[in-house]
């Protein structure tokens, strides 16, 4: 048996009082952390004690919400049946809507993007075996056992949940022979084979058939076999589980296939333990889930590593050649690389297109620009190699603000990296800094904050990664260049965060700021040594930067004092003046510093309310000023924090950025469970 465990809760802050949530029954809805084929899922809050909860709610209309109402149900009677320190447990339901506790994590086929060491893969499985032997005892069957629904919370602990299509013993059975996910369901669960004409389902979806059909006396009756599905199917799913954690990933159907995908380290026993509980016939496997448990208990795998298996490709790899033109290569961590890169190097190399590279630069008034590249060669290969890209699952593009380069980004790549090993990064100098120089004084249009997130645009589709599911994060300056497009801009795989935005247009003490900074650029600021004297004498007495340790407030020094006083004042001056877009921004989290002296809670909160943004994408935390992914000298706990938390809020947002269903386009951003929300949720 697996240790107990209980959803981690947490004190959350209630709303501002000018902020009006919706209600599902007595749960106000905070944010959407999810969707799925019912409906979605909320973190919700009780009105009255303050409990947080999982609202999952229908959202769909016509004979498919009726359809799925009935599943709806049935999970809420079967859950409600069911009290287990490894089952989510069942806290209020009606007729279109249930809540659940509040699992702070992602789910399982989520953290699987990252290779497992088999201690753990047992200990989860164990959690889940323990978890389904109670629900057996009380005559509920799982039938969709996967590791989309097992939830996985910041303490390493497993959670079962989603039993919308349970059979409970006492009740007709409506759900149909066929209605689960194919990939991990038992051979007596499923349809015949289709013709050779039919699509076959896809790997990982759950297919929720129609109602049984019935009989003319009213009895239900198997479609095409009398075998039962009975708790040996749920055995041979969680087996199936098994098999992709220790695996690495996903496996094949065929059972001997998939046998054979096990790294030989592992011992005989659990080779045999897995072996009987996917057998094809149910009389073949495990007498009952709780002999399974001990089975699993009677494993011993301590000091087996984690499996080194690269992820499968997804697309093409032939449009990522120019992932070989690396100008450096290094180790960045434990099976982690770095690579940097430069556009007209890769053009000269012939491997991106000469006149395409030669565009871009004169569009955005550059002389080149500079890039690195973070990824886990363990899980991707190569990160030289096209086929790198063509195995991510995500991108996530970082960009800093004022006065830094990429390289200030590390600490937050190496985490996301670390997190979810089939994510790549790509990490550019902007807007006249590092390698991404302007070649004179840019234009008023290629100055402004709508040219930096057009120039970025135009390079990320130059690159080719346009089409995968991206975060784009973007710092202070960059942060409000992703404010200056919407969702429709910005693109439907595309999810933005904007950590402390300079957001001056709505702010006027800081807009009066950056005015004087460039009437001082244009002045002072055209004499080399009297602009770095400037520069220096400036930074030693402002308070944004005072906690940053000192590699970091030299780098702010020297790339400021480096950019001509024209460029500096038109940059400046277009902080000042530009505007953020006014229409669907739900695909957004915006970063606020509690201590930013820049743009305070009361300031930022007035401007983002008058552009739009929801205040449930307004996440809080509660230090590092305005540079809270920037390593501080005097905390150095926060940098360790704060990175942590948005490399958390990063791949939540991935999650996002890889909808392709559900509510569409206007649906609020799913800022995933797997934020912190004692840091999170508005205050």
């Amino acid at each position: 048996m697996g240790s107990a465990a209980t959803p981690v809760a947490h004190d959350v802050p209630g709303p501002t009082p000018d902020a009006a949530r919706e209600r599902v029954g007595d749960f106000e809805l905070v944010r959407r952390i999810g969707s799925g084929g019912m409906g979605e899922v909320w973190l919700g809050r009780h009105v009255v004690s303050g409990t947080l909860g999982a609202v999952k709610r229908l959202a769909l209309r016509g004979r498919r919400r009726e359809l799925m109402a009935a599943y709806f149900a049935r999970e809420g009677r079967a859950v409600a049946r069911l009290a287990h320190p490894h089952i989510v447990p069942l806290i209020a339901f009606g007729d279109d809507f249930l809540v659940t506790a509040y699992v702070d994590g992602g789910d399982l086929a989520r953290r699987l993007h990252t290779p497992m060491a088999p201690a753990e893969a047992l200990r989860l499985a164990r959690q889940i075996a323990d978890a389904l032997v109670h629900a057996h005892a009380r005559g509920v069957i799982h039938r969709d056992v996967k590791p989309s629904n097992i939830l996985v919370d910041a303490r390493g602990n497993a959670f079962l949940a989603d039993f919308g299509l349970a059979g409970i013993s006492d009740e007709a059975d409506e759900v149909r022979r066929g209605a689960g996910t194919p990939w991990f369901m038992a051979p007596e669960q499923r349809l015949p084979e289709p013709s050779a004409t039919a699509a076959p389902a896809e790997a990982g979806a759950t297919t929720t058939a129609g109602p049984r059909p019935t009989t003319t006396t009213g009895e239900h009756r198997d479609d095409d076999d009398d075998t039962p599905v009975g708790p040996a199917a749920d055995q041979y799913a969680l087996g199936r589980t098994l098999l992709e954690m220790l695996a690495g990933g996903r496996v094949p159907v065929d059972r001997d296939a998939a046998l054979a995908e096990l790294p030989a380290h592992l011992p005989a026993a659990l080779r045999a333990l897995i072996t009987r509980a996917t057998a094809l016939a149910p009389d073949d496997r495990f007498p009952s889930m709780a002999a399974l448990a001990d089975a699993l208990a009677a494993v011993d795998v301590a000091g087996a590593a984690a499996p080194r298996r690269h992820a499968p490709e997804r697309r093409d790899p032939a449009p990522f050649g120019w992932l070989a033109g690396a100008h450096a290569t290094t180790g960045d961590g434990p099976g982690l690389t770095r690579a940097d890169y430069r556009l007209r190097d890769l053009a000269a190399a012939g491997l991106l297109p000469a006149e395409g590279v030669a565009d871009i630069l004169a569009r955005a008034g550059l002389i080149d620009v500079g890039f690195a590249v973070w990824g886990a060669h363990d899980r991707l290969g190569a990160i030289t190699a096209a086929p790198a890209l063509a195995r991510a699952s995500d991108v996530v593009i970082l960009l800093h603000g004022w006065g830094h380069t990429r390289d200030v980004w590390a600490q937050i790549a190496r985490a996301v990296c670390r997190d979810n090993a089939q994510a790549i990064v790509l990490a550019p100098d902007v807007h006249g800094f590092g390698e991404t120089r302007f070649v004179r004084t840019p234009t008023r249009a290629q100055a402004a904050m709508t040219g930096l997130a057009r120039a970025i645009d135009d390079w990320r589709r130059l690159l080719g990664v346009a089409t995968i599911p991206t975060a784009m994060v973007g710092h202070s300056m960059a942060g409000m260049a992703l404010l200056t497009v919407d969702d429709d801009v910005a693109g439907l795989h595309v999810s933005r965060i904007a950590i402390t935005p300079s957001i001056a247009s709505r702010v006027p003490a800081l807009r009066r700021q950056f005015r004087r900074q460039a009437l001082l650029a244009d002045t002072l600021g055209r004499i080399g040594p009297i602009r770095r004297a400037v520069v220096h004498a400036f930074l030693a007495r402002t308070q944004p930067h005072r906690h940053l340790v000192s590699e970091a407030v030299e780098l702010l020094a020297a790339q400021t004092a480096a950019m001509p006083g024209a460029t500096s004042a038109r940059i400046a001056r277009a902080l000042g003046q530009d505007e953020p877009a006014v229409g669907r921004q739900r695909r957004i989290a915006v970063v606020i510093g509690l201590d930013d002296p820049l743009m305070p809670p009361p300031r930022i909160d007035a401007a983002l309310a008058e552009i739009g943004v929801p205040p449930e994408h307004v996440l809080r935390l509660p230090d590092g000023g305005h540079f809270p992914h920037v390593e501080s000298a005097a905390h150095p706990e926060w940098s360790a924090r704060n990175a942590h938390d948005l490399a958390r809020l990063i791949d939540a947002m991935l999650v996002t950025a890889s909808e392709r269903s559900g509510a569409g386009s206007d649906s609020p951003v799913a800022l995933g469970s797997t934020v912190p929300v004692s840091s999170t949720v508005p205050a």
